[in-house]
């Protein structure tokens, strides 16, 4: 089985991508949590809701790269 250079790549930095997204979340709600309710539980269901929106903003950002990353892609504009 032959491993792609470019896939693992692209693996790793969606993992690290997805890991600080995760931390952003995390302490965004638990800076509103203390902001609002004076106290911070994070429970299963705030656990959730962080992996999910991470999961999923890492999904689109990915997505977006993809689809428009190449017309932005530096020194396109002199060709």
């Amino acid at each position: 089985m032959k491993l792609d250079k470019n896939k693992i790549i692209t693996t790793l930095t969606l993992l690290v991508i997805l890991v600080v997204t995760h931390a952003v979340i995390v302490c965004a709600w638990v800076g509103a949590e203390y902001l609002i309710e004076g106290a911070v539980h994070m429970g299963r269901v705030d656990n959730f809701f962080a992996v999910a929106g991470a999961y999923y903003l890492t999904r689109d950002m990915y997505r977006f790269d993809r689809k428009y990353g190449k017309k932005f892609k530096r020194g396109s504009h002199e060709k």
